[in-house]
């Protein structure tokens, strides 16, 4: 019986944890599960497993989530809670990406498998993944992994080198970096600021929820209130270069009409014309290995 624990049935749980994937010759329609287990508390889950099916329902191989990190002293691990899945083929090679975010805190793990299930790289995020996206350029290929960053309560992008992704999340502050994750850093890591709606909202965080890479081609998409759908209404796209460095941005028309009405309510006391979110660039933060943590200046797109 490859399940030996009791599943958690509850369907906000279950929700989008099965897919269905091609792992090459002779592996195509294999199964992978991120199979949620129930916890001796009802009101809790315990860590997820990911599990690897054959098209008969033959057990290939399983995964637990079960690691721990520390940060400030602190100890964080399981349970952990895992998103669906994501499969990368790039010619020869296969991967098998799955992320895992610390169900009560704040760390997240992005962990790489082959086709067999053995563990080639782990990434640690202080904050919780949420999409993940793969791009080939001239200089490589890469996994982009966005979500969030709790060290600024704000939206986060990594950029992974995917033949060497292990490593954490750079730390402005040391009560943020990771005392025991792996060794290595991104490519780049971004923080997208919060903007004024994000904050009178009442939104805690703006979070990065939508990754598109069209080629070589990439620009992510950030939701800036309370919003269930992706990118949500409310949204600020960002357009990145070649390197991976934000180079202009656009606010949804929503965002806007929202605006109106945060005037209207007295809660905002200048018009969309004078919006610094329309008018001025934004100030973003941007850290990469060669010159550490740098402030740039993202101006407003030019184009729809």
């Amino acid at each position: 019986k490859p399940l030996d624990r009791a599943l958690d049935t509850r369907p906000e749980v279950r929700a989008g944890k099965i897919a269905i994937v091609d792992l090459g010759q002779d592996r195509r329609g294999d199964i992978l599960v991120a199979a949620p287990f129930s916890s001796p508390d009802a009101n809790r889950s315990a860590s997820d497993t990911l599990y690897c099916f054959s098209p008969q329902g033959k057990l290939r191989w399983r995964h637990i989530f079960d690691s721990s990190f520390r940060f400030g002293g602190h100890e964080y691990g399981s349970p952990w809670d895992a998103n669906p899945p994501v499969v990368i083929s790039d010619g020869a090679k296969l991967s098998i990406w799955a992320a895992a975010i610390e169900t009560f805190w704040s760390p997240s793990t992005l962990t790489e498998f082959d086709a067999d299930g053995h563990q080639l790289a782990q990434f640690v995020n202080w904050g919780h993944i949420m999409v993940l996206n793969h791009v080939r350029n001239a200089s490589g290929s890469y996994i982009l992994a966005g979500g969030i960053s709790n060290q600024c309560d704000c939206a986060m992008l990594a950029v992974l080198n995917e033949e060497d992704a292990s490593g954490s999340s750079p730390a402005q502050d040391p009560a943020y970096a990771c005392e025991n994750c792996p060794q290595g850093k991104p490519v780049r890591y971004i923080l997208f600021p919060r903007s004024e709606l994000t904050q009178l909202s009442g939104a805690t965080y703006n979070k990065l929820r939508l990754i598109n890479a069209d080629g070589a081609h990439v620009w992510v998409g950030v939701s800036e209130t309370y919003d269930t759908e992706v990118p949500g209404s409310d949204w600020i796209k960002y357009e990145l270069t070649e390197d991976f460095v934000p180079k202009s941005f656009t606010v949804s028309d929503h965002f806007w009409t929202f605006h109106r009405q945060m005037e209207a309510e007295g809660k905002i006391h200048h018009t969309v014309e004078q919006c610094p979110e329309r008018t001025q660039p934004r100030r973003v933060q941007v850290w990469s290995p060669e010159d550490g943590w740098k402030q740039i200046t993202v101006p407003a797109s030019t184009e729809r």
